[in-house]
């Protein structure tokens, strides 16, 4: 699908930054083929915490 992208969005500050896609389409087309489904749409959403809003919270430490 062309344009078709994926995030990682930052639950805390809403920052978001492009993931490789390939990984999930992969895993798509194979869920949906194992239980014979073709042309399949979708949606993920990949949410958590961006590395400034984790440096910034008590009690963590940065990754």
């Amino acid at each position: 699908m062309r344009g078709h992208r994926h995030h990682l969005i930052c639950g805390l500050c809403r920052v978001s930054r492009p993931v490789d896609a390939r990984p999930v389409e992969r895993c798509v087309v194979e869920v949906a083929g194992e239980r014979g489904f073709s042309a399949v749409e979708h949606t993920v959403e990949l949410v958590g915490v961006c590395a400034s809003c984790h440096a910034g919270r008590p009690g963590t430490s940065s990754p």
